[in-house]
């Protein structure tokens, strides 16, 4: 009898681990595995352009912040695109790093609903020493000239990094 309870104690937590895994959940689950965790305008084609934006998450994983324009399988507008994007990771008012995203001739690319994709920054969350109030700050420096027929539909989009897919 005990021997049947550790292997079913066992199997339990097996079982747990499994399903609490990201693997697991982004093929079972992936309209909640890669739901947004923000998305809104952006408009790289306009210099000085700034947002901040709260990260709050669900999984412990590596997302992507996507640059997206609203026309499908259209990556050479992107691979003609370069430009420079500053970004910060700030929580309680510090730095906790900083730097520029990768030009978006350069980036991952994924087509989906009518609108294409450029992952121009990867990061893990939890991000390390970050509070609950971590926030992540965009800034143009130089602006993505190439952009310019979409400017003013330009969306951004932070969500799991397209990985497991």
């Amino acid at each position: 009898m005990k021997y049947i309870l550790l292997g079913l104690g066992a199997l339990i937590v097996g079982a747990y681990m499994i399903y609490s895994s990201n693997v697991f959940q982004s093929y079972i689950f992936p309209q909640q595995f890669y739901a947004d965790i923000s998305s809104g305008k952006l408009d790289p084609t306009i210099k000085n352009e700034s947002i901040t934006i709260p990260i709050h998450y669900k999984y412990n994983t590596r997302y992507a912040l996507y640059l997206s324009i609203p026309t499908m399988f259209n990556q050479d507008v992107f691979k003609r695109t370069n430009g420079v994007i500053k970004y910060k990771f700030i929580s309680k008012g510090n730095i906790l790093e900083e730097g520029v995203t990768i030009p978006p001739s350069k980036a991952d690319y994924l087509s989906w609903k009518d609108e294409t994709f450029a992952a121009i920054l990867k990061f893990d969350l939890p991000f390390p020493k970050a509070e609950n109030d971590l926030l992540l700050e965009l800034k143009v420096l130089t602006p993505l000239v190439a952009l310019d027929k979409y400017s003013g539909s330009i969306r951004y989009s932070i969500c799991p990094w397209e990985q497991y897919k």
